[in-house]
């Protein structure tokens, strides 16, 4: 595939590439906070020390 067709469908591919992989670290971030809540209902909790 040669023209704007493939150059269209390489920078979709990029976008999608970055929102996946922003969205799993914005996640994983989220995720490991011990004070969120969401952190709670995934049954992590907050240790005092």
């Amino acid at each position: 595939m040669d023209g704007p067709l493939s150059a269209i469908a390489l920078v979709t591919a990029g976008v999608i590439y970055r929102l996946v992989n922003y969205t799993l670290v914005v996640g994983a971030v989220i995720g490991s906070n011990p004070i969120s809540s969401r952190a709670r209902r995934w049954g992590r909790r907050r240790i005092d020390c």
